[in-house]
C-alpha cells in the first residue's frame, strides 16, 4: 500500500511537472514572437493614435478663439509619431529620391511634413464633424509591413481606407494610405 501511495504522489508531481513546462513553454514561445503580442499589433498603435486625436478634435478646450493653433499642434505631435515622413517622401518621390542629395532629402521630408500639418491638419480640425472609424482588419505582411484596413463613416458615406505600415524599433509607423 505505502508504494501505491508514493507511486501516485510521484506521477502527480510528474504530471505538475509537465504541465509547469508546457506553460514555461508558451511563456517563452510568446515572448520570442513580439509580432504577435496584443499591444504591438499596427491596428492597435493606428487605433490608440487615432483615439487620442479624436479626443483632441472633441476636447471643449479647444473651442475658443485662438486655440485652433494649439490644437493643431497637438494633432501634430501625434501625426510625428505615428507617421515615418521620410518613408512617405521616399514614395511620394518615387525614383526621383535617389537624385536629390541627402540634405535636399531632408529639406524635402520637412517641408512635405510642414505641407501635411498645414493642409490636412487644419482642413481636418475645419471640417471633422463626429465622424466614426471602423478598424476592419489587418494583414501582416512579413515581419516589418502591415496593411490595416479601416472605413469612415462620412456624411453618410463608408469610404474604405487602406493604410500601409512598417515596423520601426518597437512600434508601426504609416508610410502611406489611399482611400
Amino acid at each position: 500500500m505505502k508504494y501505491l501511495v508514493e507511486r501516485t504522489n510521484c506521477e502527480i508531481s510528474m504530471a505538475q511537472r509537465m504541465n509547469l513546462k508546457t506553460v514555461l513553454m508558451v511563456i517563452v514561445v510568446s515572448a520570442c514572437l513580439p509580432s504577435f503580442s496584443y499591444a504591438n499589433q499596427p491596428i492597435d498603435v493606428l487605433k490608440e493614435s487615432i483615439d487620442r486625436s479624436i479626443r483632441i478634435l472633441n476636447d471643449p478646450t479647444y473651442n475658443h478663439a485662438g486655440q485652433e493653433e494649439l490644437q493643431r499642434q497637438k494633432l501634430w505631435e501625434i501625426m510625428e509619431e505615428i507617421f515615418d515622413f521620410e518613408e512617405f517622401s521616399r514614395r511620394v518621390l518615387a525614383r526621383n529620391w535617389r537624385l536629390f542629395t541627402p540634405q535636399q532629402q531632408a529639406q524635402f521630408v520637412e517641408l512635405f511634413g510642414k505641407f501635411v500639418d498645414l493642409y490636412y491638419l487644419s482642413r481636418l480640425q475645419a471640417k471633422y464633424d463626429n465622424e466614426t472609424l471602423n478598424y476592419v482588419d489587418q494583414n501582416l505582411v512579413g515581419n516589418s509591413r502591415a496593411v490595416v484596413n479601416v472605413e469612415i463613416f462620412w456624411k453618410f458615406k463608408n469610404i474604405p481606407v487602406e493604410i500601409k505600415m512598417l515596423k520601426r524599433g518597437d512600434t508601426w509607423k504609416v508610410y502611406d494610405l489611399s482611400a
